[in-house]
């Protein structure tokens, strides 16, 4: 694991670094139920993986990925362990797809909106 990216390969960081950025926010929950936003922001694609706080109802955004495609955002995704291990199955493929269709969006020069 990285220093710079902890969850996050060494070998990937160095392949990958200079398309990647991650944000980690001050605390991501163990248990949690999670929902994500995709977006386009100056070229971008944003995957943004919000959890709900063991304590309480309020979802807080955990951790923020961005890449130039869907294809480094989901060997991103899958290099994290503390979301991979928490998306169901149903979850990894709607985020999958979604992240093609944002693409799609970038590439045709269209605005990209969440379904």
């Amino acid at each position: 694991m990285s220093k710079l990216y902890p969850g996050i390969s060494e070998t990937f960081v160095k392949k990958y670094h200079s398309n990647i950025a991650i944000s980690y926010h001050h605390k991501t929950t163990i248990d949690c139920n999670m929902y994500c936003k995709i977006k386009i922001e100056d070229n971008i694609i944003i995957l943004e993986v919000y959890c709900d706080s063991s304590i309480g109802s309020n979802k807080e955004l955990s951790i923020l990925f961005k890449a130039s495609n869907s294809k480094v955002l989901i060997a991103l995704i899958q290099n994290h362990l503390d979301v991979i291990s928490r998306l169901s199955s149903k979850h990894a493929l709607y985020i999958g797809s979604e992240l093609i269709k944002a693409e799609i969006a970038q590439l045709m020069k269209q605005d990209y909106i969440q379904n």
